[in-house]
């Protein structure tokens, strides 16, 4: 069967050959689009009517800025095409009228055809106590228009995703917005010599390292540039400085009458062509990118250099996205002390090696996040359902009872990008530990209207949310639970109010759910006696992120050349209880065996971690550990590398018994020599040689056990290369690739596909 060509009208306040990021923007996406086949119109401002063909896309000059003539022609134009879809490019001051065109929104309000989608690139220019009037009374009207636009579109797309927060000042969301990045605006590829030839132009030798900046040198910028530069150029004469983009050359000049001691240092390109900037961008080491608002995903001086893998430093600030926290895209530096940014860059020029690594990594995170490909692929999902015959992808919410960054945000993330192709998945986090949370979760889970809620961990406000949703629209209810949570509170040493509080929800939970999934087979077991059909899917790890590697630089960095290492991650929480905690059994070793060659590393933190440290004072044990603290999911491969044997240990009780431990699956995907108590998952998936007996719930000769077992490795390190076969047990149980097989084939068979 045929199906006529999707045709889609962008209206926007520029485009080229007008200056700005939204005109550039719109550019690469029209083209992009058109590329993939489908018609494409443009309606931009200009001097008087008409029309240009160019490269597939069709671009339509408006007589003026949108005043009455413009939307006259605008509205004649969308009414003789009918378009399929309509994108509207926002950003306040593209539309005229000193950025206050309310009769431009009152248009797309009331007369433009639907459906109808908004990209706000911006919403409103700050208002707030201290301002002057006219800016107050500028903030406020733009809310306005923000309100005339979003209550009008069928999706909402947000270039960064604070914009949320000022849109639900005034909105309410029907359809939960999306984050649509912006992408590279000079292109996202180049060819492997040209930088060599900019550098041989520019006069830079091979070894000499090369700064860069791009942007267009607002004030706000020049004034953090001015603290930062002289002094790294004044502390290393042979380095130079490359300056990049409009107005890059009057900066220049500005900067070398201030500053003339390092004024040959610098060097200016001025406006360029795409390819050529991508160019002069390649042949920089290292790209000096600071902001007074923070580093964010709007800012696509950012990602030019990120798009060809190129290590950027730039800054925190009010909006930064979380992302940048969670992933080593860019090298982050806390706000824009001068001090602070001299220290940063000082240690990267130590370290060229951490330079270009920072660099690889920074592609590979384009690539997934930013890149024009994803942007074109999120607008395409509207293209694809017109004349569509295909089954509409049934909606899933991911529940997580946590952040974005804890280890269930970690595995809904794996899930989510497994099955993304059989399901339309949205995340929902509870960031807050209080009854605020599940409104906010309950009002998310009302806006997407899911088919299924499939929560992370069995808490209050994942599970009170969930129930609210199936009462409302029948939702299927499934529950992924990796501990049995009422004995959990009786082993930490709950109150019996708490506890009565915990099994009231883990009865609740089981009777409500459609589906339990558990992640121990002997919780399966457990449930399957008390007539709960539960399904196995435990804990699971990315493969293809955890795995064997080189770590010589990293142990020459702490000091463990020859040394074998001992450690383990996790949340070191303190158990009154027990008066110990996560992590105990590692120094007690460290004790017993006071041999200088063996180390300890604990990657973690929590309420426990001062004990742990007053521990090691008195056993004077200072200088034989490591307390790495929080290390980003993305980084860890590397720190679990450094050790040789990994401790993974789980009391006998049921707590301990019903678990699988998410840590297990990175230990063992990294090739590492485990010990891990006979208890749990690790009991059916170790062998004899890794597993050690652990008696009740809590066993005083547990690390005297791993003490002996340890120091006859000491005696016999060959026995350290048993671990490298760990990774095929991981490879065939924990991979998410099959977990997420599992998981997808169990949402299709629960809403009856």
């Amino acid at each position: 069967m045929n199906f006529r060509t999707f045709e889609r009208h962008i209206i926007t306040g520029e485009y080229p050959p007008q200056f700005g990021g939204v005109s550039d923007y719109t550019h690469i996406v029209a083209h992009a689009l058109a590329n993939l086949g489908e018609k494409v119109h443009i309606w931009a401002p200009g001097n008087r009517p008409e029309t240009i063909h160019e490269n597939g896309v069709t671009i339509h000059r408006l007589s003026d800025h949108f005043n009455l003539r413009g939307l006259f022609e605008l509205s004649q134009g969308l009414l003789r095409s009918n378009p399929d879809s309509i994108l509207i490019q926002y950003v306040p001051h593209a539309y005229g009228f000193k950025a206050m065109n309310v009769g431009f929104c009152l248009w797309v309000k009331f007369l433009c055809l639907r459906p109808l989608d908004v990209m706000f690139h911006e919403v409103n220019f700050p208002y707030g106590p201290g301002l002057p009037l006219k800016y107050q009374i500028m903030g406020r009207i733009h809310m306005v228009m923000a309100w005339l636009l979003g209550s009008s579109s069928r999706q909402i797309y947000l270039s960064i995703p604070q914009w949320k927060n000022r849109l639900k000042q005034v909105i309410s969301f029907d359809t939960n917005p999306i984050w649509l990045p912006i992408p590279s605006n000079v292109g996202e590829s180049i060819p492997s010599d040209e930088s060599k030839q900019v550098r041989l132009e520019l006069n830079i030798r091979e070894d000499q390292i090369l700064l860069g900046h791009f942007g267009t040198y607002g004030e706000s910028i020049t004034r953090l540039l001015e603290k930062i530069i002289p002094k790294i150029l004044n502390q290393h004469a042979e380095i130079r400085m490359l300056l990049m983009g409009r107005n890059s050359q009057q900066f220049t000049n500005e900067f070398q009458n201030k500053y003339p001691d390092c004024a040959h240092q610098l060097l200016a390109t001025g406006g360029l062509s795409s390819e050529k900037m991508l160019a002069h961008l390649s042949a920089c080491d290292l790209l000096l990118q600071p902001y007074p608002d923070g580093v964010s995903s709007r800012r696509t001086s950012v990602m030019a250099s990120l798009a060809i893998g190129k290590t950027v430093i730039s800054n925190t600030g009010p909006l930064t996205e979380s992302i940048w926290h969670e992933y080593p895209i860019v090298e982050l530096v806390n706000g824009t002390d001068p001090d602070v940014w001299h220290t940063r860059i000082e240690s990267l020029l130590a370290d060229p090696s951490r330079i270009q690594s920072i660099g690889q990594q920074a592609k590979e995170a384009y690539q997934q996040f930013f890149s024009l490909k994803n942007t074109v692929s999120q607008l395409r999902l509207d293209s694809k359902s017109v004349g569509n015959v295909q089954r509409k992808k049934r909606r899933i919410a991911f529940v997580v009872n946590g952040t974005s960054t804890g280890a269930m945000g970690q595995r809904a993330h794996a899930f989510a990008s497994l099955l993304k192709d059989r399901f339309t998945i949205e995340l929902f986090y509870r960031n807050k530990r209080n009854l605020s949370s599940i409104g906010q979760l309950m009002h998310n889970l009302h806006r997407f209207s899911p088919h299924i809620c499939y929560i992370f961990d069995m808490a209050l406000a994942g599970v009170i949310s969930s129930i609210y949703a199936k009462i409302r629209n029948r939702t299927k209810m499934v529950i992924d639970t990796g501990d049995a949570i009422y004995e959990l509170a009786k082993a930490i040493g709950r109150s019996s109010l708490g506890r009565y509080a915990t099994k009231l929800l883990e009865k609740v939970s089981f009777q409500i759910g459609d589906k339990i999934v558990v992640r121990g087979r002997y919780h399966q077991k457990l449930l399957q006696q008390i007539g709960i059909d539960a399904i196995w899917i435990p804990d699971g790890v990315e493969t293809d992120l955890f795995c064997p590697m080189d770590v010589t630089a990293l142990r020459q960095q702490y000091g463990l050349e020859g040394r074998m290492v001992v450690g383990l991650v996790g949340s070191v929480i303190w158990n009154p209880k027990q008066q110990s905690c996560y992590g105990a059994e590692l120094i007690e070793i460290l004790h017993r065996i006071p041999n200088k060659n063996l180390h300890g590393i604990l990657i973690g933190d929590g309420s426990g971690l001062d004990y742990l440290k007053q521990k090691c004072r008195e056993y004077k044990l200072e200088d034989r550990i490591h307390f790495l603290g929080y290390i980003r999911y993305q980084e860890l491969p590397r720190y679990l590398n450094l050790m040789d044997i990994c401790l993974s240990t789980q009391t006998n009780d049921i707590p301990g018994q019903v678990r699988t431990t998410g840590k297990l699956p990175l230990y063992l995907a990294c090739g590492r020599f485990v010990l891990a108590s006979r208890v749990g998952e690790a009991a059916n998936v170790l062998p004899e040689s890794m597993l050690v007996d652990y008696q009740n719930a809590y066993d005083p000769e547990y690390a005297t056990k791993l003490s002996e077992r340890i120091s006859y490795i000491l005696q016999n390190p060959s026995l350290l290369r048993e671990g490298m076969q760990n990774r095929s047990i991981a490879l065939k149980e924990f991979d998410y690739q099959v977990l997420g097989q599992r998981l997808g084939d169990l949402l299709e068979q629960l809403h009856g596909y």
